[in-house]
């Protein structure tokens, strides 16, 4: 690739992070995008193939860098508990929400509201992060767990997560208007915290069915 090709891939690159970070990826048009390179249409082809081929590049790019950022591990020593794992697992996933901006606010775009690009996403990127999580959790349950407790744990992180977006912050502000002041931090710890509680709920019961409505 000669240098007009790289500059031209780069310009595509940097508007597309801003129009589908402004826009989402529905209300994104190549159009725009290219205009704000300042390149012509086809080159979006010969680069990405199409939108939908540019929208993952863009993502990918904006992904590696968040995770090069904030890494699921936060910089933990050599063999951290189980829970400490889960306390910066969480950390992390909550300070690479706050990346938004013009540009970051397309991953938490993708979450709400899923681009055709999904699969292939979550495949490529999501998917090893979900594996590590997955991970963490069979190792605070211990022996026996059952994929489905892993798998509902997993989701509950991460929707406690979600909750404390920047995305949610006007619902937040309207549903609880006292609106409790908190640091990334602090939710990390209370979300950890009530985690492993539920985890630790669960593991001393025969069964997950049914015992939440015991009396």
């Amino acid at each position: 690739m000669d240098t007009d090709d790289r500059s031209s891939r780069h310009r595509l690159l940097n508007a597309a992070a801003e129009v589908f970070g402004e826009c989402g990826y529905k209300g994104a048009t190549i159009r725009e995008i290219c205009r704000r390179a300042g390149v012509g249409v086809a080159l979006v082809n010969y680069h990405f193939r199409d939108k939908q081929g540019l929208y993952i590049e863009v993502y990918r790019g904006l992904f590696t860098h968040a995770l090069k950022q904030y890494p699921p591990d936060m910089g933990l020593g050599e063999n951290p508990g189980e829970r400490e794992r889960l306390y910066a697992f969480i950390r992390s996933f909550l300070y690479r929400l706050t990346m938004v901006g013009s540009r970051h606010s397309l991953i938490v775009r993708e979450m709400l509201d899923p681009s055709p690009a999904l699969v292939k996403i979550h495949n490529d990127m999501a998917n090893p992060l979900h594996k590590l999580l997955s991970e963490i959790l069979s190792g605070l349950f211990g022996p026996g767990v059952s994929r489905d407790d892993i798998n509902h744990c997993a989701l509950i992180i991460i929707g406690q997560c979600l909750f404390y977006s920047p995305h949610t912050l006007h619902f937040r502000r309207h549903v609880f208007p006292a609106d409790i002041s908190f640091s990334i931090e602090m939710i990390a710890e209370y979300i950890t915290a009530f985690s492993i509680g539920g985890i630790e709920a669960i593991k001393t019961k025969d069964s997950t069915m049914g015992w939440a409505c015991e009396t």
